[in-house]
This record gives C-alpha cells, sequence and structure tokens, in this order.
C-alpha cells in the first residue's frame, strides 16, 4: 500500500509539475499581454496628454473670445443708450409735430369757417347787388319816363308860349 500511496504521490508530483510548468507558461503570457495593455495605456495617456495641451490651447482662445464678447457687449451697450437717446429725440420730435399738426389743423378750421361765412356774405352781396341792379335799371326806366314827360312838359309850354 505504501506503494501505492509512493507511486501516487509521484503521479500526483508529476502533475504538479506540468500543471506548474503551464501556470508559469500562462503567468509568462499573461504578463505578455499586461505589458502589452501598460504599452497601450502609456500611448493613451500620451495622447491625453497632447490633448490637454490641446485643451488648454482651446482654453486660451476661449478667453480671448469672451474678452472679444465682453468688448461688443460693451459695444452694443453704448450702441443701445445712443440709439435710445435718438430715439428720445424722435419721439419728442414726433410729438412736437403733433402739436403742431393739431394747431394747423384748427387753424385750418377756423379758415375754412371764415372762407364759409366769407363766401355767405359774398353771395348775399351779390344778390343784393342783383337787387340794387335791378332798382337802378327800374330808376332810370322811371328816369327816362320822366325826361319824356318833362320833354313833353317843355313841348306843351312852349306850344303855350307861342298861343299868348
Amino acid at each position: 500500500m505504501e506503494e501505492k500511496i509512493l507511486e501516487q504521490i509521484n503521479v500526483l508530483g508529476k502533475s504538479i509539475e506540468g500543471l506548474s510548468k503551464q501556470l508559469n507558461a500562462f503567468e509568462i503570457q499573461t504578463n505578455k499581454k499586461f505589458d502589452g495593455i501598460d504599452e497601450r495605456f502609456n500611448d493613451i495617456d500620451k495622447k491625453f496628454d497632447g490633448i490637454d495641451k490641446k485643451f488648454g490651447g482651446i482654453d486660451k482662445k476661449f478667453g480671448g473670445i469672451d474678452k472679444r464678447f465682453k468688448d461688443l457687449t460693451g459695444q452694443l451697450n453704448a450702441f443701445e443708450k445712443r440709439t435710445d437717446k435718438r430715439f428720445d429725440d424722435v419721439d419728442d420730435k414726433i410729438e412736437t409735430l403733433g402739436i403742431q399738426v393739431k394747431e394747423n389743423t384748427d387753424m385750418l378750421k377756423a379758415l375754412r369757417h371764415s372762407a364759409e361765412v366769407n363766401k355767405a356774405e359774398h353771395d348775399k352781396m351779390m344778390v343784393d347787388m342783383a337787387h340794387v341792379q335791378g332798382d337802378v335799371k327800374a330808376i332810370r326806366k322811371d328816369l327816362s319816363n320822366v325826361e319824356i314827360l318833362t320833354a313833353n312838359n317843355y313841348a306843351d309850354i312852349a306850344k303855350l308860349k307861342a298861343v299868348r
């Protein structure tokens, strides 16, 4: 029995030696793979360092852009103030013009009323003149009749004087 146990121990020893060799080979392969992975991580780290530098440059550019935006914002604010003042001036002028237009409208209404009154008076004067003209014609006619009668009376007086 001892022999069998020794024999089994030998078989187990050989198996362990084989497993140990396999484990060593696996460890070597695993180490090589990890070394490859480490190299890849180192490459990635280098790339990230490059990206970090690029982002640093981009940050500087954005800082410059921010400054430009602040400058533009200041310019826009100044422009807005000038524009607001101009619009205020225009509003004041429009208000003044509105008042002037109202005054002009009131004056035109007064002038229109005055013209209508003058037209009515003119029309009345024309009617009165037509009546006067008619009266003058009637007076002329009557005067002509008076002249005719007066002439007739002179003729009668001359006849009477001649008879006497």
